[in-house]
């Protein structure tokens, strides 16, 4: 629940900035909360439900349980995913 709502307000921000600037910004602020709430895992391992999940929470078909990931591998693969989600809105 907490995931979904966050990821709601993030979308809404992201929808909000209008210049590059702007939404780097966002894109730079909401990375910061999901590293928070998500916390840093960078060895990946299921989580409660059974996905495997790496980083910052990154979850899907192509994280594998072990995989390792040094600190700025985790932080560039969320600017991507946050760039992917700007991409969509």
């Amino acid at each position: 629940m907490r995931k979904t709502l966050f990821g709601l307000v993030a979308a809404a921000g992201l929808a909000a900035a209008t210049s590059a600037v702007a939404q780097d910004i966002v894109i730079a602020v909401a990375g910061l909360f999901i590293g928070t709430l998500e916390g840093l895992n960078k060895t990946a391992q299921p989580d409660p439900v059974n996905i495997p999940t790496r980083c910052f929470g990154d979850t899907g078909p192509q994280v594998r349980n072990g995989e390792r990931h040094t600190r700025a591998e985790c932080a560039e693969m969320l600017i991507e995913r946050l760039q992917t989600v700007d991409a969509a809105v």
